[in-house]
Order: structure tokens, then C-alpha cells, then sequence
């Protein structure tokens, strides 16, 4: 009686490798970006609940601070849209693209929208 082999054949193994590669591409390509995005709104949430007392460019000084610290370069200062009365806590919020090339002629796009504070009335 003959018994039967088991198991992978190179072939399998192969594309077994290949689609665990791909994936830890994309985690890897990935994974910056949407670190980079809980970056942003952490350090706009922390500037809208603090009441404002520096008016507009005081936030816009704050927020270019913050991202030279945790090295947020996919907007600047100048993208914010920010309704900052004195004396009470502002609303900002901003929207913008990141295209991510993974191989060849692919890639990733995210579309990221973030409001921070009471956003009654702000349209991005």
C-alpha cells in the first residue's frame, strides 16, 4: 500500500512567501501614515481644549511647534482652518491626501478629515 505525501510543494511555498511578503509590505507602508495621523489629531485636540489666549497665529505657532517635534510632515501650520475666538476654546480642523507608492505604477491613497473642538458652524 502506498502512502500518500503531505504537506507544501515549492510551488505552494512560494506563493505562500509572496503573499506573506506583500502584506508585511503594506503593514510597513502603512503604518507611518496613520501614526502620523493620530499625531495630528492628538496635538489638535490638545490645542482645542485649551481656551485660546494668542488669538489665530498663536495656534498656528503652536501647531508648527508640535510637528517639528513628532515629525508631522504631511500639513503645515498654513493648512489649518481654525475659528479662534479670544478667550474661549478654538475650533480647528484640516483635510488632506497622502499617496502612499507601494510597487511599480500602484499606490495607497487616504483621505484624512479631522475637526477638533465644538465644530458648530466649520465647514473644511
Amino acid at each position: 500500500m502506498r502512502t500518500r505525501e503531505r504537506g507544501l510543494s515549492a510551488i505552494s511555498l512560494l506563493m505562500t512567501m509572496l503573499l506573506a511578503g506583500a502584506l508585511i509590505l503594506g503593514f510597513f507602508r502603512v503604518v507611518p501614515v496613520y501614526a502620523e495621523y493620530f499625531e495630528i489629531k492628538n496635538a489638535l485636540d490638545d490645542m482645542a481644549k485649551s481656551p485660546n489666549s494668542e488669538g489665530e497665529f498663536g495656534l498656528r505657532q503652536e501647531f508648527a511647534r508640535r510637528a517639528g517635534v513628532n515629525d508631522i510632515t504631511s500639513i503645515s501650520s498654513r493648512d489649518l482652518l481654525i475659528s479662534a475666538p479670544v478667550g474661549q476654546s478654538p475650533v480647528i480642523a484640516v483635510s488632506w491626501r497622502r499617496e502612499v507608492p507601494m510597487v511599480s505604477n500602484m499606490s495607497l491613497l487616504f483621505d484624512f478629515n479631522i475637526h477638533a473642538g465644538q465644530t458648530a458652524g466649520m465647514q473644511p
